[in-house]
């Protein structure tokens, strides 16, 4: 298959293995914090979401001002390591008996000021890696693949493996997978030989991403839209399904409470593979509407969550929300992958770390949104009303990006002389 051909290539097969079980401990850690979360703050867990957002917008926006002048392999090194060390931090506050609200929060921000640093040194590495360029969109959606086969995987592993050992000791597994994939990206010294140091000033690596944007503003649509569409994913998804199954105590298929949450993530993971699949062996000729229509199916599928929980009958809900997520999940990939083959082929490639940096600024500043919005609207609303409102807000996100014309876009890039040898072919729509 298309999708899986880049893996004949080793480096490429090495850095997907050690992401991908780094990806799928990320997810046992995620699961365990958000169950953990609900269970200490009810509904004020949603503050957990606002501070990692804020953590990742300060990172995006400022770590990465330095990270611009690093090395991608050795700063994706040094991230792995960094967050095995934050993934036992609620373990320890477990130990010593003081676990709260904050020792969650601590390590979680933590985490996305590194993830920060990582996630543009990965997206900027992959163009490397790539045996040719049409391969790029394969490559892209390989890795993109990652996540969402962790959301099929993490959540069924977590509820198994908490029948054996007690859920604290996700956070233990988690910590050996970052090790296991700073080993495998150790490996890549001749794949990805060390880059000469950019003398940047501080300020242009500030501004990097945002001066590429200049004149391009179809594309300003798709950063804006993409950080509206987040909040309504992190509203409804995120902190809204697990608050809705602890408050209305969802059960179904003889399981209730995290594994009934348990089963709702699978079902996201799921519908997030199936797409992830479909994106990876096809073609996307337009992008712009790939991305709207990665929007509207996400949108509707969160929507039919809430709808799901205000409606149907207590023994159907629980079949409804899985529904729901995963005709919501079929919609991510389309949405992120559209989104990084825009910046990949658009733009030099000395660009890309900085417009994958202010991508990352994008989606911490919507989730620091959705937290600081979300113990509001929660208190005050039904979770079924917050979580539809949430879906219809995103389907209006997602086609506002075509509403907006390309104005001079082209003529931007096409004028740049100096620049165009460095450009992938450019896709339109």
């Amino acid at each position: 298959m298309k999708l899986f051909r880049p893996l004949l290539q080793r480096p490429v097969a090495l850095l997907w293995g050690g992401l991908a079980l780094s990806a799928i401990g990320d997810e046992l850690f995620a699961i365990a914090v958000a169950w953990m979360a609900v269970q200490v703050a009810g509904s004020d867990a949603s503050w957990l979401g606002a501070l990692r957002g804020a953590a990742a917008l300060a990172g995006a926006l400022l770590g990465g001002i330095w990270a611009e002048r690093w090395d991608h392999r050795r700063t994706m090194i040094g991230a792995d390591l960094v967050r095995a060390g934050l993934a036992l931090i609620p373990l320890l506050a477990w130990a010593l008996g003081c676990m709260s609200l904050w020792s969650l929060a601590v390590p979680v921000m933590l985490m996305m000021i590194v993830n920060s640093l990582f996630e543009p040194a990965l997206r900027a590495s992959l163009p490397r890696l790539a045996a040719a360029p049409e391969q790029l969109q394969a490559l892209n959606a390989l890795f993109d693949a990652i996540i969402r086969v962790a959301r099929v995987i993490g959540p069924m592993l977590a509820a198994a493996i908490t029948l054996l050992i007690p859920l604290q000791q996700l956070f233990t597994l988690n910590s050996l997978t970052f090790l296991i994939s700073a080993w495998a990206l150790m490996k890549l010294g001749k794949a990805l030989p060390r880059q000469p140091i950019k003398l940047t000033s501080r300020r242009a690596a500030f501004t990097a991403g945002w001066l590429s944007l200049v004149g391009r503003r179809r594309m300003q649509a798709v950063y804006v839209c993409a950080g509206l569409g987040n909040v309504a994913w992190s509203l409804g998804i995120s902190i809204g399904m697990a608050l809705a199954v602890v408050k209305y105590d969802i059960q179904g298929f003889g399981v209730h409470g995290f594994a009934a949450y348990g089963l709702i993530m699978a079902a996201y993971g799921a519908g997030n593979l199936i797409g992830i699949f479909v994106v990876g062996n096809l073609q996307l000729r337009r992008l712009y509407g790939g991305f709207s229509f990665g929007s509207v199916v996400n949108g509707l599928g969160i929507a039919i969550i809430g709808a799901a929980v205000l409606y149907l009958p207590a023994e159907h809900v629980l079949a409804g929300m899985m529904f729901g997520a995963g005709l919501a999940a079929l919609g991510g990939p389309v949405i992120d992958i559209s989104f990084i083959l825009l910046i990949q082929t658009t733009f030099r490639q000395s660009e890309i770390a900085g417009l994958a940096r202010l991508r990352f600024a994008a989606l911490g500043a919507s989730i620091l949104i959705a937290g600081a919005c979300g113990a509001a609207l929660y208190a005050r609303f039904e979770a079924g009303t917050v979580i539809a409102g949430s879906g219809i807000f995103e389907i209006i996100a997602g086609t506002l990006v075509l509403l907006v014309p390309n104005g001079n876009e082209h003529a931007v890039a096409n004028n740049d002389e100096s620049s165009q040898r460095e450009y992938r072919p450019r896709p339109q729509g």
